[in-house]
């Protein structure tokens, strides 16, 4: 009995030791002339976050806001030895009105905040016009499909067995966005789970005028079978004019900052 309360004894001496010794050093830190200055920058450097649009149906997403995280911050400064502002670290808040707690809307637009559009294509001469030269591009995966890079692969099957064949083939090579382009595969998608995406605009073989015209941040522009190459190269022309970049869909309708 004797030797059992001298082992709590010991417990609590050890728990009460390592509790003291990471208080001390907690007021040593919170007392560093840098830690300091983070502290009273961080309000400043934080940035909000926007919620989504949710309108009927249908869904906009926002973009997460960013906080200082001090700790971090301070890590980064101390093994430099200096104050700077710009390895500030940050960490990333979600709106509370975001994508993933309303997976059951519709995706009319991607992210007007990123600067950005997105191109899913159906036509192969387009699509390896857009790999070739660096373009990313959506495109939709089929059985003998052979992956390349900068390209988001997405399973639009509106077959259960062949969309359930495709999810095997994406999960194991580590691609699947888990992003469906609603046709009539909208049940399919919606029973498993994926984000549903409506295209904002449709690109065929005679409208480039109109869509040129309306280009806007966040568009996600579905380039039909029938498009041509050569009016694809002027949308392509159009949205880097108006100072917007090319991204695939994935980075599109994420709420993320990067």
């Amino acid at each position: 009995m004797k030797k059992v309360i001298q082992f709590i004894f010991l417990g609590l001496f050890i728990l009460f030791s390592f509790y003291y010794t990471n208080k001390v050093a907690l007021i040593v830190k919170n007392n560093n002339p840098m830690i300091k200055k983070i502290n009273k920058v961080k309000n400043s450097y934080a940035v909000k976050s926007v919620n989504a649009i949710i309108q009927n149906d249908t869904i906009i997403p926002g973009i997460n806001g960013l906080t200082v995280n001090v700790d971090k911050s301070f890590d980064n400064m101390n093994n430099l030895g200096v104050f700077n502002e710009e390895y500030l670290v940050y960490d990333e808040k979600k709106p509370k009105i975001n994508l993933e707690d309303n997976k059951d809307k519709i995706i009319v637009k991607g992210n007007t905040l990123k600067q950005a559009v997105s191109l899913i294509v159906e036509n192969k001469e387009i699509f390896n016009y857009l790999v070739k030269n660096n373009i990313k591009v959506n495109t939709y995966f089929e059985m003998d499909t052979s992956i390349k890079e900068n390209v988001t692969y997405l399973n639009n099957s509106n077959n259960k067995k062949t969309f359930s064949n495709i999810e095997s083939i994406l999960n194991r090579k580590k691609i699947n966005t888990n992003i469906c382009i609603i046709n009539d595969n909208y049940n399919i998608c919606k029973e498993n789970h994926k984000y549903l995406v409506l295209p904002s605009k449709i690109l065929n073989n005679s409208n480039i005028l109109d869509i040129k015209k309306n280009i806007e941040s966040g568009d996600i522009i579905r380039v039909k079978k029938n498009a041509n190459l050569s009016d694809v190269k002027i949308l392509i022309k159009t949205i880097y004019n108006n100072n917007l970049d090319i991204i695939t869909i994935d980075k599109l309708i994420k709420e993320n900052r990067s």
